[in-house]
């Protein structure tokens, strides 16, 4: 299954931020500030999975479709701001994401009808469930691409959650992973485009099977 992944695209996040901002926005210093946000929340000490590596894949695989999508950029920016906020207890993370990735785009000189783009982009990621937008589709796919991995790939990134997720005992957390493993079972498909499906959809109900029988 791993000859069907999709291929690997480098991209460094800093130098991919300053590209995409510098578009909209002159103000180096404001550029710089924004960026330092992202830092300062995907690199903080409690982030195992929810990291500039995840980042860096996203952003990666955005490129291998960019000719599929409506707007490049603001599906570029939604990637960057869709977990800015990140709080394993808190249930508004998408909302609250989405909401200051607007007003972030706004301050780097976004249209208001594009911003608001971004913004409902972040917000489908609540659930990850089709939207029938190919844009956020896509998003929604790239950001589950990590459960179609290889199976070495995919305990890694299993073991990252568990971190992520320490403050709770076994018994609290491998019920409520059981059921969002088991949520995903139950669509007709985990992607929702054809080039992730091809590609991912049957090695991941495989490595969420056996997930589910370790838990």
């Amino acid at each position: 299954m791993a000859s069907n992944q999709p291929n690997k695209v480098d991209i460094d996040v800093r130098q991919k931020w300053e590209e995409l901002s510098s578009k909209y926005c002159d103000n180096e210093e404001l550029r710089k500030l924004l960026l330092k946000e992202i830092e300062k929340q995907y690199l903080g000490k409690k982030r195992h999975y929810h990291t500039f590596e995840h980042l860096e894949h996203m952003l990666a695989l955005a490129v291998e479709v960019r000719d599929s999508l409506s707007d490049e950029d603001m599906f570029s920016f939604a990637i960057f701001n869709h977990d800015i906020i990140y709080k394993i207890q808190r249930k508004d993370n998408e909302e609250q994401s989405a909401k200051l990735a607007k007003e972030r785009l706004l301050k780097l000189g976004v249209d208001e009808k594009r911003a608001e783009h971004c913004k409902q982009l972040i917000e489908s990621t609540e659930t990850n469930d089709p939207k029938g937008m190919p844009d956020s589709d896509y998003l929604n796919d790239i950001d589950l691409a990590i459960l179609g991995a290889p199976q070495e790939a995919y305990k890694e990134y299993t073991l990252k959650i568990r971190k992520e997720f320490s403050i709770y005992p076994d018994f609290l957390f491998n019920p409520g992973r059981k059921n969002v493993l088991n949520h995903f079972l139950e669509r007709e498909y985990i992607y929702q485009t054809s080039y992730f499906r091809e590609r991912l959809e049957q090695q991941a109900r495989e490595n969420i099977l056996e997930e589910i029988t370790l838990l």
